[in-house]
């Protein structure tokens, strides 16, 4: 048993798998969600365990906190509850020095991230993650690959000050690559934001263009109406000066400008509607590339990296 301050590593147990399956936190829950669609979560944490060759629960105090694991073929994985947050350096030591420790026995390790779990993503790239550049797709989501090595695990290699230059060329490569995939993606969201407002316009013109084409087309089907309406009426021996003749042309015209407004109403909805789920696409847009921008845009000197990681070792 390996003790950290108030966290400590121990065999993961059913009593664990319940406790955490009861808490996990709202990301853990939708990547799982994506991943394995319909299953409960007990359930793929029991499955989990059985498949790893080697499991762990992390421990802060009473209650456990997280639990993960490896399999044979090197894939690792890992589910917290809130209570992490309460510990995030003595919980990314533990994990980093429990990375490192298994990067002894493998030569390779892998995980698949989805990635709008934006927390998992950082935490995968500060313990030495490198994205590959694959992905899968599921339930709509995308899955990032990604990998430690032996001699590229941050883990593995801050232990002197000789190999702490060597993890901070390390961690500027890691931070130009990931730089790179958020700027990309950052410009992507944009492309999606341009391309939004132009469906925007162009459905909002349409909108209008239909409402004065058939605007006129009620026009001259009234107008018809009424011409038609007053050659019976003159054939009967009636004209515009009786008043029966007048109360038929004034309800004709009534009918004709209630159809009008009706028209006018629908498409006042409609273009409603549409500002309503542009705004909506508009402000999802900008929230997912600002954070994209704050990827890419993260204190990327290595001097800055490198310190802040290596003080939590003090």
């Amino acid at each position: 048993m390996k003790n950290f301050q108030c966290l400590f590593l121990r065999q993961v147990t059913q009593d664990d798998i319940v406790f955490i399956s009861h808490r996990i936190r709202r990301a853990d829950r939708a990547e799982l969600e994506a991943s394995f669609p319909g299953q409960s979560v007990q359930g793929l944490l029991e499955q989990f365990v059985r498949q790893s060759q080697d499991c762990f629960t992390f421990v802060p105090r009473q209650q456990p906190a997280a639990v993960g694991g490896i399999t044979s073929q090197g894939c690792i994985w890992l589910l917290t509850t809130k209570e992490v947050e309460k510990y995030p350096k003595t919980f990314f030591r533990t994990a980093q020095l429990y990375l490192a420790n298994q990067l002894n026995r493998h030569h390779l390790l892998f995980n698949w991230v989805d990635q709008n779990y934006t927390g998992a993503v950082q935490l995968i790239v500060h313990l030495g993650g490198i994205f590959s550049g694959k992905y899968q797709n599921f339930s709509k989501r995308k899955f990032l690959f990604f990998t430690f090595r032996r001699n590229h695990s941050m883990g593995g290699i801050i232990q002197t000050g000789r190999q702490f230059t060597s993890t901070a060329v390390e961690a500027l490569n890691q931070r130009k690559h990931t730089q790179r995939y958020f700027t990309q993606q950052a410009r992507q969201t944009q492309a999606q934001r341009e391309q939004a407002r132009v469906d925007y316009q162009q459905q909002t013109g349409y909108l209008f263009r239909s409402l004065a084409e058939k605007n006129r087309t009620l026009y001259e089907q009234a107008r018809t109406q009424a011409a038609a309406l007053q050659n019976r009426l003159a054939h009967n021996g009636l004209d515009t000066s009786s008043a029966t003749v007048a109360l038929i042309l004034e309800k004709n015209k009534l009918l004709a400008d209630q159809a009008q407004s009706q028209l006018a109403a629908q498409t006042s909805a409609a273009i409603e509607e549409a500002e309503a789920k542009q705004s909506q696409t508009e402000s999802s847009l900008r929230e997912k590339q600002a954070q994209q921008h704050h990827q890419a845009n993260r204190k990327s000197t290595v001097w800055k990296m490198t310190k802040k990681l290596f003080s939590w070792f003090k």
